[in-house]
């Protein structure tokens, strides 16, 4: 992409590229997968992950009666006539927290660029308080057994479900930072508690080089810190075995990639389970407080840097 000389516009050029595209047939609506983002701006694209193609005269977006195509004169995979703000700021913020600083005070998908890296979409979670989240599953939507590139780049939609990728959230960790989590269980199993949080007041991730190494502690929450297992591990994919477990691979075993020993208590990159299974060990899975039988329906992993 490349902008007019005559704009003196920063920068005159920019790139990106994904490892997968792909698009359904006609009968979809022509749909839109996109994912591996690499390039020297920000993934775009992320916000129309699994859309529909409208034109003016074929409105297949989720806004209703509204029409994106008309409305923007153009013809895309649109999301419901960007009713989620995506809010692209210059010079980028380095986090959640520096927008918050500023005055911006609406949940949705900002562009940030973490000092050392390029900037990259996030949702940030201003209502609670300037969290950056890198983590989001609720649904099942998305395929989270996933390679180490991926998980090292990150993936998917930041309206839906996501992973920020550990190369960004080792940058944003550099500065002291703390961590939240929200778990919830499904309605209809009546699970005491229903949802709970955990909260650690340390959170940092090593560079690559340490296959970024997790240092977390300083829990308080109101369902068992689980995290203290993974204190001090590096992180395992089912392609980059890193763990304590001299029998095998504990991604592949469990279904999921995690900061592992041998093997876990927390799983929250595990399989989709639907609630309580036979499948030990390979949902989502929080051990401290609903076991390893049990895969919870929404979890959100975010981060903030200390004010």
């Amino acid at each position: 992409m490349e902008t007019f000389e005559k704009d003196n516009v920063s920068p005159a050029s920019a790139f990106a590229e994904y490892s997968t595209l792909k698009i359904n047939d006609e009968t979809d609506k022509f749909r839109f997968s996109v994912s591996g983002y690499n390039g020297d701006y920000a993934d775009s694209l992320a916000f129309h992950y699994s859309w529909r193609f409208s034109t003016f005269d074929n409105d297949n977006d989720g806004e209703g009666s509204e029409k994106c195509a008309a409305d923007h004169n153009g013809a895309c995979w649109q999301e419901g006539s960007l009713k989620t703000k995506r809010i692209h700021k210059q010079p980028e913020p380095i986090d959640c927290m520096e927008l918050y600083q500023q005055g911006y005070s609406e949940d949705g998908i900002y562009v940030i660029k973490p000092t050392g890296i390029t900037a990259t979409d996030v949702w940030c979670d201003m209502t609670n308080g300037a969290w950056t989240v890198i983590q989001r599953r609720q649904d099942g939507s998305e395929d989270f057994y996933r390679n180490w590139e991926d998980y090292k780049n990150g993936f998917e939609n930041r309206v839906g479900e996501y992973w920020l990728g550990l190369e960004n959230i080792h940058h944003l960790t550099k500065s002291n930072s703390s961590l939240h989590v929200y778990m919830e269980t499904f309605k209809n199993d009546n699970k005491n508690p229903f949802s709970a949080f955990a909260e650690y007041t340390t959170f940092m991730v090593n560079d690559e080089s340490d296959k970024y190494r997790l240092t977390v502690g300083g829990y308080h929450g109101s369902c068992g810190d689980s995290m203290w297992y993974h204190n001090n591990w590096q992180f395992t994919t089912k392609d980059s075995d890193n763990d304590d477990w001299d029998t095998g691979n504990c991604a592949q075993y469990y279904g999921g990639a995690w900061w592992y020993k041998s093997c876990h208590n927390v799983n929250l990159n595990g399989l989709y389970l639907n609630g309580a299974n036979t499948e030990y060990g390979r949902g989502i899975n929080w051990g401290g407080c609903w076991g390893l039988t049990y895969s919870l329906k929404n979890v959100v992993m975010k981060i903030r840097r200390d004010m």
